[in-house]
């Protein structure tokens, strides 16, 4: 996005394709101080304006929040994911108790139907080299998978005794979970995801993780009327979206 100008509510920008022009009906997300929404825009040449009229003046500008429209990326453009991360074939850490164990050994089962290439040992089992050498994707609390508290979480991040701490807010509600990925602290070519919660009161089903397979994480609490994660957000190599611009 280039040329990006705001004046009396009107609110006008470039996309830019580069070398090859695709035909494409593209998002763009205007980010206003509490919320945002959503705006296509059918891009068919090297450089489509695009006009908004908008009620208040925008924060910023996100280019196709969630990576819909086919693009090359580098990879320090990609936001981690658990998408990512399980196609990395992952060692999966499984808590080495509580009730809710055998449901997540028949998830273990269900992703190698899948056809992904995953192996998966308790937290009890895990060896040094087991961390350095492989993606992970690690499952429990503090409490049920020590291997957890030996993770440094990215900066506003948290996993610790009945409170998870996700962009410096705090969830303390014995129904709140959370789903993180990440770079992994033992080896920067490799990734974590991290799906945590407070008791197992906060999980109805396991399954619902493969609906949030894009972003890098979400946070969840079941004593909200909000179906699906009360927040979301990416997580990127370097810190910062190289897809969200300023609006001046």
């Amino acid at each position: 996005i280039e040329n990006i100008s705001y004046q009396k509510n009107n609110l006008q920008f470039n996309i830019i394709q580069k070398n090859i022009v695709f035909y494409q009906n593209m998002p763009v997300k205007i980010n206003y101080k509490d919320d945002s929404e959503i705006h296509y825009f059918d891009v068919v040449s090297k450089e489509t304006n695009c006009r908004i009229k908008t009620s208040r003046k925008p924060i910023s500008i996100e280019l196709d929040p969630q990576n819909f429209v086919l693009k090359k990326l580098p990879q320090t453009a990609m936001p981690y994911s658990l998408n990512r991360t399980l196609n990395d074939n992952p060692l999966i850490i499984l808590p080495d108790k509580g009730n809710l164990l055998p449901r997540l050994q028949m998830v273990v089962s269900m992703l190698k139907r899948s056809g992904y290439n995953i192996k998966s040992k308790k937290a009890s089992e895990i060896t040094d080299n087991d961390l350095k050498n492989n993606s992970l994707f690690l499952f429990g609390s503090i409490e049920n998978n020590p291997i957890i508290s030996k993770i440094k979480m990215p900066d506003g991040f948290g996993i610790s005794r009945n409170e998870i701490k996700v962009k410096n807010k705090k969830y303390t509600s014995d129904k709140s979970s959370v789903l993180i990925s990440f770079a992994s602290p033992f080896n920067n070519k490799k990734f974590i995801s991290i799906y945590s919660w407070n008791s197992d009161n906060a999980i109805t089903s396991f399954r619902k993780m493969f609906h949030y397979m894009n972003d890098s994480w979400q946070v969840f609490d079941l004593t909200k009327k909000q179906t699906g994660a009360l927040e979301s957000g990416k997580i990127f190599t370097n810190g910062k979206n190289p897809f969200i611009y300023k609006v001046k």
